[in-house]
This record gives C-alpha cells, sequence and structure tokens, in this order.
C-alpha cells in the first residue's frame, strides 16, 4: 500500500468517525456498505486498494442525518448535497473534510474546495416485489442524474446508448430543481408499500438495483480499522446478494479503484 493511498484511508475513517459520534447521539442507524463492509468482514478493515468508504440508511434515518448533520458536523467537515452544493448531481449525499483534495476526470471543471476526501451515504427505499419495474425505475433515475450531471458539467452524451438520448433531451427541458423534485418522488415511489425488500436506487450503477431482504438488517458492530463499526446483523445474505463469493480476492485486474489526477491529504 501506498503512503498516499494510507493517508486517504486514515482522512475516510476520521470522516466515518464523526459520522459515527452523530449517529449514536441522535440515535440514527446507519450501515458500512459496499466495498466497505466487504473490508470489514474479509480484512477487518478497508480492502487494502480500496480508496472510499460507503455507509447506507434507510430512508428515514437518512432524511433525519441529512438535517442533523449541517448543525452536528464539526468544522472540519461539511455535508454535500442537492440543498448545500448547486453544482451538486447524485441522488446520494457525502461528507468531505475541508482541506483536502481528491481531484478525478469527472471533477476537473469543480472548485478544489467541493473536492475534498469523502465518505458517501446512500439511502435505502422499499424496492417493488416485480424486479422488471425496480429496472426501469432506475433507468429512468440515471437519465434524470445525466440531465442534471450536463447542466452542471456540460458533459457530452457518449455515456448512454442513442436510445436514451430522447429522454435525456427530455429531462433538460425541465430545471434542475424541477428534476430534483421528480428524482426524489421517484426513489420514494414505493415507500408506503408493504414489501419484504430494500434497494439503494440512488446508486445508479450501470446494472440493475441489488434487491436487499429487510429481514437481513439490525445492527450489530464489528472491527474495522480497529474501531467498532455498524453492520448489517445478516450481512453475509447481503454481501452474497450482491457479490456472490466475496470472500475470494479477486484478481488484480479486477479490483475496482478511482483514478484520482490529484491529491491532497
Amino acid at each position: 500500500m501506498s503512503e498516499l493511498l494510507k493517508k486517504v484511508q486514515d482522512t475516510e475513517l476520521e470522516i466515518v468517525l464523526e459520522i459515527d459520534r452523530i449517529c449514536r447521539e441522535e440515535n440514527i442507524e446507519y450501515y458500512l456498505y459496499y466495498g466497505t463492509l466487504i473490508g470489514a468482514v474479509r480484512h477487518g478493515g478497508f480492502i487494502p486498494w480500496d480508496d472510499d468508504i460507503d455507509i447506507v440508511l434507510f430512508r428515514e434515518d437518512y432524511d433525519k442525518l441529512m438535517k442533523v448533520l449541517p448543525e452536528k458536523l464539526g468544522e472540519k467537515y461539511w455535508l454535500q448535497n442537492y440543498d448545500t452544493d448547486e453544482e451538486y448531481w447524485h441522488l446520494y449525499a457525502k461528507v468531505r473534510k475541508k482541506g483536502t483534495l481528491y481531484k478525478e476526470k469527472n471533477t476537473e471543471n469543480i472548485p478544489d474546495e467541493k473536492c475534498g476526501i469523502w465518505v458517501d451515504i446512500f439511502p435505502l427505499d422499499n424496492a417493488h416485489p416485480k424486479r422488471s419495474v425496480d429496472k426501469a425505475v432506475n433507468g429512468i433515475l440515471k437519465t434524470m442524474e445525466f440531465a442534471i450531471k450536463q447542466k452542471v458539467l456540460q458533459v457530452p452524451n457518449s455515456e448512454f446508448s442513442r436510445r436514451f438520448l430522447p429522454l435525456i433531451k427530455f429531462w433538460e427541458l425541465f430545471s434542475k430543481q424541477s428534476l430534483i423534485k421528480k428524482e426524489d418522488k421517484l426513489l420514494r415511489k414505493f415507500n408506503k408499500r408493504s414489501t419484504p425488500y430494500c434497494t439503494n436506487m440512488g446508486n445508479v450503477a450501470p446494472k440493475a438495483p441489488t434487491l436487499y431482504k429487510k429481514a437481513s438488517f439490525g445492527v450489530k458492530r464489528i472491527s474495522f480499522e480497529d474501531e467498532m463499526l455498524p453492520v448489517p446483523q445478516d450481512f453475509d445474505d447481503i454481501l452474497t446478494t450482491c457479490y456472490g463469493n466475496y470472500m475470494k480476492i479477486p484478481p488484480e485486474n479486477e479490483r475496482f479503484v478511482h483514478t484520482p489526477t490529484d491529491v491532497v491529504v
């Protein structure tokens, strides 16, 4: 591991411990997730080559956290979402550390002060029992998010196949605030339904959203870099659903990492 990567990881751990402090004070449940959860289970901390931290919360706790973070965060950190940053385009939030920098190709046009080292915060919403419905909603959300991204960064349409371009062009007719409201309504669309599944619809990854059993959640704390941090009670079910054999170390060519163009810790 490079010295710089270790410093980035230490900074991210510092940020998540600040979030953890606030969640404890406010009785908010959150969970380490994705590669961060794999790292906790398989390595007792970061995956050695990983360079970010992901956490998730059910929507009710996510909304509560978004309300308290601006007041509760220490002066070294700031919450980045649609409400705090007019140039933001993601469907989820980040907490960044001030005075740091982690520039990537897709953020080169964003001011340095908005590109500090971060922790991703994703909401979990109810999932429709039909996978095809969630897949369709996710596709719509992707095009909405990209339309907002275009307004902010003036990026080309090359990320999408031609069949999506008419829909993106349609969304471009709306203001950013109008699109945000439409996104939020779609994300919460099934939250009043009784369903055994939830999903992170806000993570508009290339593949369809993964459905997780609500019964797999319930907080337990395990060691992460010598700190006791919360994970889902049945993390094995969640990680197997998402990754298959998550305990197997992937070959180097299958290890995802960000590609920063400039880093200051």
